[in-house]
C-alpha cells in the first residue's frame, strides 16, 4: 500500500488482481484493474508505490512488470523486467528500487536506466540482521547484503537517498 500525495491510499488488491483507490475518509474512489496480462490487467499485484506527480506503480508479479499508472491524464503502461516484481519505491526524485523474488534489488533513474544492483551474495555481516540500510551514491563502500529469496522484502526510500530493506528473520 501507498499514499499519495493528497492523501489517498493505494492498495494492491492480490486476490482480486485490482488496485483500489481510497480517499482519506476510507472511502472507494477507484478499483482499477482485472485478471490478465494486457494493458489495465494484472496476475498477482503485490505492491504499490505513488510518486509525488501522482504516478502509481504497480509490481505485476505474475507478469514479470511494472505498470505505471496515472489517473489524472487515464494513462497507463507496462514496463517488462528481468523477474518478478514483489516491492517497489519511487523517490522524490522519480528514482525507481524494485525488490524481486529471486533476492535482487535494482535501483533505476526516471528514465529508466539501471544506476544499481544488489544480488544474492555470499553472507556478510550485515547478515545477522533482519533489517539493514544502505547509502545509495556510495554503495561500492558497504558490504554486499544478502536477502532471502521470497516475497518478504519490505523496502523504503528515504529523502536523502537512504534505502531501507527488511527482510524476514531467519531462523
Amino acid at each position: 500500500m501507498s499514499v499519495s500525495p493528497d492523501g489517498d491510499l493505494y492498495i494492491t488488491d492480490t486476490g482480486n488482481n485490482r488496485l483500489i483507490q481510497l480517499n482519506s475518509a476510507g472511502i472507494v474512489k477507484e478499483k482499477y484493474g482485472t485478471f490478465g496480462s494486457g494493458s489495465r490487467e494484472f496476475n498477482d499485484p503485490v505492491a504499490c508505490s505513488v510518486a509525488l506527480t501522482g504516478r502509481i506503480l504497480v509490481c505485476d508479479r505474475k507478469n514479470s512488470r511494472l505498470h505505471s499508472i496515472s489517473f489524472q491524464t487515464d494513462r497507463a503502461n507496462s514496463i517488462p523486467l528481468p523477474a518478478e516484481p514483489v516491492a517497489v519505491q519511487v523517490s522524490s526524485r522519480e528514482t525507481i528500487v524494485i525488490a524481486f523474488a529471486d533476492g535482487t534489488i535494482r535501483h533505476f533513474d526516471g528514465t529508466g536506466r539501471e544506476l544499481y544492483k544488489w544480488s544474492l551474495m555470499q553472507p556478510s555481516v550485515l547478515d545477522q540482521f533482519s533489517g539493514l540500510s544502505i547509502t545509495l551514491p556510495n554503495i561500492q563502500t558497504h558490504s554486499s547484503p544478502k536477502f532471502n529469496e521470497d516475497a518478504s522484502i519490505r523496502m523504503a526510500l528515504a529523502e536523502n537517498s537512504m534505502l531501507y530493506v527488511s527482510d524476514r528473520i531467519r531462523n
